[in-house]
């Protein structure tokens, strides 16, 4: 294994490299090489000044005679997870081992701070990344999909589902923990303020949301339904996690959709547990889901 730190030299396969932090004159040549990353694009662009100016995690790149050939965000998120995103690598550069350099790098400042975890999400389809993480012992710990609501006009429908209170805590943990979804995704959801990165629930981490408002329910002595909300993501209603039968589950879609439009916001998004019921009760709201791509969350502890 090859040991890596800050701006030391590193040879591979007679290719010289250093491993640095991207500065704004890569944009460029990076945005030249991820520019047709899916039929759409890439999202490098619109996060580039934010990633670049990050003071919490770290913007970094493996530099091949002054080009910045490979790159890769690490965050940190909810206080102890290194979040990692955004591996790039120019198409001449690949299966030379440069993304699980940059995977070890990473790993290497997130044990430097002490934190938890490095986590990471990837499509069932990226066999590559897979590799690379598995390779590097991270496990997958949870498989989401993410469904879509375009916020199209609808028949507006009142909801029985409602904000939960503190005062129905325990309620409201017992339905959740002793939810097959809940312990199938080993506690892991959606990260509150960072859409596409995911992040564990507990009893404390609960008990938060619960007064930030925002955890949905339905049901009374016994629940059947819910949903536990984000904050707002490119004027969308971000649903981190969505659970119940599917009485519960429809009774919880009029309450997302209300305050959707209560919040006058254009969509409502969000990752959902691969469940047929989930999913089928879903698609019959008119929600819109990719069922051949789901979501693999992998994770690797560092530490308790």
């Amino acid at each position: 294994m090859i040991e890596m730190f800050g701006d030391d030299l590193l040879s591979r396969r007679d290719q010289k490299f250093i491993i640095r932090l991207v500065s704004d004159s890569d944009k460029d040549f990076v945005l030249s090489y991820t520019s047709k990353t899916w039929e759409w694009g890439d999202y490098i662009g619109y996060v580039w000044d934010k990633w670049i100016n990050d003071k919490n995690g770290q913007f970094v790149a493996i530099d091949v005679g002054g080009k910045a050939v490979a790159v890769c965000h690490m965050d940190v998120i909810e206080g102890n997870i290194a979040w990692l995103e955004g591996m790039r690598v120019h198409p001449d550069y690949r299966n030379k081992g440069f993304a699980s350099i940059l995977t070890s790098y990473c790993i290497n400042i997130a044990k430097e701070r002490g934190l938890s975890y490095v986590m990471l999400v990837t499509s069932s389809r990226n066999k590559p990344a897979q590799r690379v993480a598995e390779k590097l012992g991270f496990s997958v710990m949870a498989r989401y999909t993410n469904f879509k609501d375009e916020g199209k006009e609808s028949v507006r429908e009142e909801s029985s589902a409602r904000r939960a209170t503190l005062h129905e805590f325990d309620l409201v943990w017992s339905y959740l923990s002793s939810s097959c979804n809940y312990s199938f995704n080993n506690g892991i959801i959606g990260a509150r303020s960072k859409s596409w990165a995911f992040t564990f629930i507990d009893k404390k981490i609960l008990e938060e949301e619960i007064i930030l408002g925002n955890v949905i329910i339905h049901g009374m002595r016994q629940l059947d339904g819910i949903a536990i909300l984000g904050a707002t993501v490119d004027d969308e209603l971000y649903v981190r996690f969505i659970d119940g039968t599917p009485d519960g589950l429809r009774e919880i879609v009029k309450a997302l959709r209300l305050y959707r439009s209560e919040l006058n916001l254009n969509g409502i998004e969000g990752f959902a547990p691969v469940t047929s019921l989930i999913i089928n009760i879903l698609k019959s709201e008119g929600f819109s889901i990719n069922e051949e791509r789901q979501l693999f969350v992998y994770a690797l502890k560092l530490s308790d």
